[in-house]
C-alpha cells in the first residue's frame, strides 16, 4: 500500500466527521480535502433536518463548492459523511453526481448517532458499483473521544497502511433467548437513548480484551413503525456497558 497516493475527502456539519477525518490524514500523512456547500445548512439541528428531508424527498441535493483536489490523481479516498436519514448525508449524494469512484479504492468513514453505516456502504456500492470498498470505520459521536482512535488505527493496521497489530475478536457466539443478566446489561447501554424503543429477543457474546461485546437481536418500536434490529454492545470490565451501533 505504500505507493498508492491517498486523499481523506470528508464532509462534517457539526466537526465530528471531521475530527475523524484529520485523524486518519495525520495517520497516513495524505492529503485532506472537505466538501463545502455554496449555501450551507443552517447551525440548527431541527434546521438541517427539515431541510435535509426536503432534499432527500425531492432527490434535489444541496450544490457544492468546487473542490480544491482532483479526486482522479488518488488511488485510494477515505471519504467521510455523517450519517442521515440512513445513509450517506446528503452532500455526498451532490458529489456521488459530480465525480466518478469508479475504479477508486474507497474506504467510507462514517460518524452517527445510532448507527448506518451498513446501509450508506450499500448505496454507494449501487451509486459507484465498480469501486472497489476496501472496508470502512464507523464511531457514534457520542463515543468519539473514547473509541475513534482505536477504531480507526485498528482498520489502518488491517488494512497494512500503519504497522502495528489489530485484536482479532473471536466470533459471537450462537444467538440464544436473553437471560435476565442479558437484560439488564442491555438496558443499561441502551435504555435512555431516545431513538431506540427495543426490546431484545436473542443474543451472542464474545470475550475481548476489555471485557464483553454484546450482539443483540431487538425488536424496535418507534415512529409507528416495528422492525428488527441488530444492536452491538460493549460491557466493560469496570465500568457502564454502551451500545457502539444500530443496525436495520
Amino acid at each position: 500500500m505504500n505507493d498508492k497516493k491517498i486523499l481523506v475527502l470528508y464532509y462534517s456539519q457539526t466537526h465530528a466527521t471531521e475530527q475523524m477525518a484529520q485523524y486518519i490524514q495525520q495517520q497516513l500523512n495524505a492529503d485532506i480535502a472537505s466538501i463545502e456547500l455554496t449555501d450551507p445548512y443552517d447551525p440548527d439541528y431541527d434546521s438541517t433536518i427539515a431541510r435535509g428531508k426536503r432534499e432527500l424527498d425531492n432527490k434535489e441535493w444541496p450544490e457544492l463548492k468546487p473542490l480544491n483536489v482532483k479526486v482522479d490523481d488518488y488511488d485510494i479516498v477515505f471519504l467521510g459523511f455523517p450519517v442521515w436519514f440512513g445513509t450517506y448525508a446528503n452532500p455526498i449524494a451532490s458529489l456521488l453526481e459530480q465525480v466518478d469512484f469508479n475504479g477508486k479504492q474507497v474506504v467510507p468513514i462514517a460518524t452517527f448517532g445510532s448507527g448506518g453505516l451498513r446501509s450508506s456502504i450499500a448505496h454507494l456500492k449501487e451509486v459507484a458499483p465498480k469501486a472497489e470498498i476496501l472496508g470502512s470505520i464507523g464511531c457514534r459521536r457520542a463515543l468519539m473521544d473514547q473509541l475513534m482512535t482505536d477504531e480507526v488505527d485498528r482498520v489502518l493496521v488491517n488494512l497494512g497502511l500503519i504497522d502495528g497489530k489489530a485484536e482479532e475478536p473471536l466470533p459471537y457466539s450462537e444467538q440464544k433467548a436473553v437471560t435476565a443478566a442479558d437484560k439488564e446489561i442491555f438496558v443499561k447501554a441502551v435504555g435512555d437513548y431516545p431513538m431506540l424503543k427495543a426490546r431484545p429477543l436473542t443474543c451472542g457474546t464474545r470475550e475481548v480484551k476489555k471485557g464483553t461485546e454484546y450482539f443483540f437481536v431487538a425488536e424496535n418500536s418507534f415512529g409507528g413503525q416495528t422492525s428488527n434490529v441488530e444492536i452491538y454492545v460493549t460491557a466493560p470490565k469496570n465500568a457502564d456497558p454502551y451500545f457502539t451501533l444500530v443496525e436495520h
